[in-house]
Order: C-alpha cells, then structure tokens, then sequence
C-alpha cells in the first residue's frame, strides 16, 4: 500500500530519494545536516511532504521517526515493541553512556553552541572514561576508547575533526540526538553497568544493582 502511496504522490527522482533517505537511516540510524552524505537524502528529509512518508515508513516497522529541523538533524529510534538488532560491545556501550553523561554536563552548564552541540576533546573524554573505569577496577585502554568513538562517528552521534588542535589532540562534537538515542541518567547507568562488569557492588550502589540491565537502552542504538 505504502509503494502504490509512493508512486501516486512522488516524481521518480523524488521515490529515488526516498528511497535513498530510508535506506541510510536505517543503516546509520541519524543524518546531520552538516555531514557529506549524498544530497538526495537531505533533499528527502528536507522536504516536509516525502519526510511525512519517510516517517510513516519507519513508523510501521516500529521506529520513532526524529526530526530536528532547527539544530538540523533526524533520526529514527527504535519504539519498546522492537528489538532491531543494534548491539554494542561492552567498550562501545561505555562510551554511548559516556558521551552521554559529558553532554549532560556540558549543556547543564550551558557549554553548547547555537545548534545544541557540545564540544570536548579525545583526550579529556577518555581521560574521563578512565577515570570511571580504574575506580571500579576495570582498566581500558585508550585506543579501544577510541576505536568505539570511531564507530560511532559513523552514526552521526559523534563527529570528529581530521586535524589535530593547539594541545596535539582531536576536538570531538556530541550531537543533541545523543539524547534521543538515551533518555536515562547516564551516571546511574555507568555505575549499573561498571557494578555489571567488574562485580565490584558498594553499599551506596547496591539497592540499585536490581534496576533494569545497565546497557539494555544504549545497546540497541548503533549497528555492528
């Protein structure tokens, strides 16, 4: 029904970017403005009638179609019906629920620019995760930090610049969907999940350990 939709509403250019706009969201989940993706897709997203039909789309397979037109981003986010298969690693989950907590901080504190983007760098974010890792007992290694940040650039959830700044270090960009991606506190779900890792439990924390799987809602956000 949606196809026969499709071709009385839409030019053939138009259902090929549809098409296009469709098929990279499901891969990569989000698509920013900003990035280099093929224009077809932005032209698809842009456009408030095929954006519709995008959105009816994804809403029958059971996704929560996103858009943000003013900070320039959509998205889609799988509804409490679906399990789309999108897990992460124990490290990729950490640094998810990382980002999350820094941007958390970052925009509590109104450390953010005009399109809700919160800026930091590769060293002081893994110098952050770390921290939080050695004092559960967990030692991470650096590149594996990383490594996760990589994938996840891949996502549009974190963007990261090509040349190296005034402190030979990389800034990284955390977009605002990272909120969409997870609405919970994130530094209760650290603690959850480094309890989970490390079986390290405190008094302070153990009347919590019972909640809910530390990674279950950051580890259906980024395809393997």
């Amino acid at each position: 029904m949606l196809l026969n939709i499709m071709e009385e509403r839409f030019s053939e250019e138009q259902i090929k970017n549809i098409r296009k706009a469709i098929t990279h969201l499901n891969r990569f989940q989000f698509f920013h403005n900003d990035s280099a993706a093929n224009n077809a897709v932005r032209k698809a997203l842009t456009n408030p009638m095929s954006r519709t039909f995008i959105s009816e789309a994804f809403n029958l397979m059971g996704y929560r179609f996103i858009a943000q037109e003013t900070l320039g981003y959509f998205g889609i986010v799988p509804t409490d019906e679906i399990n789309d298969g999108r897990y992460l690693n124990d490290i990729e989950t950490f640094v998810l629920l990382g980002l999350k907590l820094v941007y958390d901080k970052c925009f509590d504190r109104g450390d953010f620019d005009e399109k809700a983007n919160v800026d930091t760098s590769i060293n002081e974010f893994c110098d952050e995760l770390s921290g939080f890792a050695k004092e559960a007992g967990w030692e991470v290694e650096t590149v594996k930090i990383r490594n996760a940040l990589t994938k996840l650039s891949g996502n549009q959830i974190v963007s990261i610049e090509s040349k190296l700044n005034d402190d030979d270090d990389l800034q990284i960009k955390i977009r605002p969907f990272i909120r969409d991606v997870i609405s919970i506190d994130a530094l209760e779900r650290i603690e959850l999940f480094l309890i989970k890792k490390t079986g390290n439990e405190t008094t302070e924390t153990a009347e919590i350990v019972e909640a809910d799987e530390a990674s279950d809602e950051a580890a259906e956000t980024a395809e393997d």
